[in-house]
């Protein structure tokens, strides 16, 4: 990774606004612009794992005030050697990042609902 400046490694965070915390894997600089590295070991490459990147870049920012510039999973397959990656600019981490806030409103609300009919009081 030459011309890459590792800024940090799994560094613990959370955010007030979303009320959830995360660990990202790496963040690096390159040329000026902040890119967040995710590494995942599995079969293929999947929704959730950019909607997670997507609201880690929002912790990043609200913790550290780190602008994500770009952001790329590497995917190690549990069957071969062969990784790959697949690099997602700032409008896919705003899709992300709006697919994690409707899917945290849908979980918060189960909550209530949950507490509503297993007969609970707020």
């Amino acid at each position: 990774m030459s011309n890459f400046e590792i800024v940090w490694t799994e560094k613990k965070m959370g955010s007030i606004e979303l009320e959830c915390g995360g660990c990202p894997d790496l963040l690096v600089k390159k040329n000026g612009e902040y890119i967040l590295i995710d590494f995942k070991t599995s079969k293929d490459f999947y929704s959730d794992m950019l909607v997670q990147l997507s609201a880690y870049g929002y912790l990043i920012k609200e913790s550290e005030g780190i602008e994500i510039d770009k952001a790329i999973i590497v995917r190690f397959p549990k069957d071969d050697d062969k990784f790959k990656v697949k690099e997602f600019s700032k409008k896919d981490l705003a899709l992300g990042l709006k697919q994690f806030k409707t899917l945290k409103k849908a979980f918060d609300l189960d909550k209530k609902l949950n507490k509503l009919t297993k007969g609970k009081k707020k």
